[in-house]
């Protein structure tokens, strides 16, 4: 047990690896939200599952000084409004829970998929930061409906409650990744402009997504078969340590 903590340590403290990182956080997040709730502690599970995420998004994109700055400005309310959100019943500072995340995420798929994109040869951390940046977009949405449900109770109609305000969390999380699939089940349906304006923009967002990435990828690995090799990735201009300044 302990060659294989020390093992899992080891890939994930890799330069290569902070992108597979994020991935398996949000899978690992996404598959025991339903569970956690009929565990022990529920509340503090998910106060550590709702931090987990964006202090792996930190670390992902900490390779650039300027990068790492923002997130730590952005993502630090995030882990503070997912700890609090769980710890407190009657939410006191509700804009920082609905207001940093989405804008953090946001920020943390435009500096993953740049890199993503500027890649050169397809690595293992290139495929891993393709899949997270699809699985942000759906995080990112879900907060977005969030937002739109607390400002408009009754935005949306099925999932746990058949009628009225959504209470389950969980099912604004279904609704975003069946959108962003373009799965279109039709047990929950968007109600109002604004949900029914962010859902067409999800979905063409999760085709376009698909899509683009796949052509950049395959167009990579062919270019990479041609040279026999890979090539070394664009430089962005400002690939230093954490805190150097240039």
């Amino acid at each position: 047990m302990v060659g294989i903590v020390k093992g899992l340590a080891g890939w994930f403290s890799r330069r290569d690896n902070r992108f597979g990182l994020l991935t398996l956080s949000i899978i690992v997040w996404i598959l025991s939200a339903p569970v956690i709730p009929y565990l022990p502690l529920a509340q503090v599970i998910f106060a550590v599952m709702g931090a987990v995420i964006p202090l792996a998004a930190i670390v992902a994109i900490s390779e650039n000084r300027r990068h790492a700055r923002i997130g730590l400005i952005l993502g630090l309310p995030a882990v503070f409004g997912a700890v609090w959100n769980v710890i407190e019943a009657e939410l006191a500072f509700e804009w920082v829970t609905l207001l940093f995340p989405p804008i953090f995420y946001l920020f943390t798929v435009w500096v993953v998929g740049s890199r993503v994109f500027k890649a050169r040869d397809v690595k293992a951390d290139t495929l891993w930061g393709a899949a997270c940046v699809y699985l942000l977009i759906g995080v990112t949405w879900w907060f977005f409906y969030l937002a739109l449900e607390d400002l408009m109770p009754g935005s949306f109609a099925g999932g746990a409650a058949a009628s009225g305000a959504i209470e389950d969390k969980f099912d604004l999380l279904y609704f975003s990744f069946v959108t962003l699939t373009t799965l279109g089940y039709g047990d929950m349906l968007p109600l109002t402009r604004p949900v029914q304006t962010l859902a067409i923009l999800e979905a063409a967002t999760g085709v376009l997504y698909m899509g683009i990435v796949i052509a950049k990828l395959v167009g990579a690995y062919a270019s990479q078969a041609v040279h026999g090799g890979a090539a070394p990735d664009e430089d962005d201009g400002d690939e230093d340590e954490f805190w150097t300044d240039s």
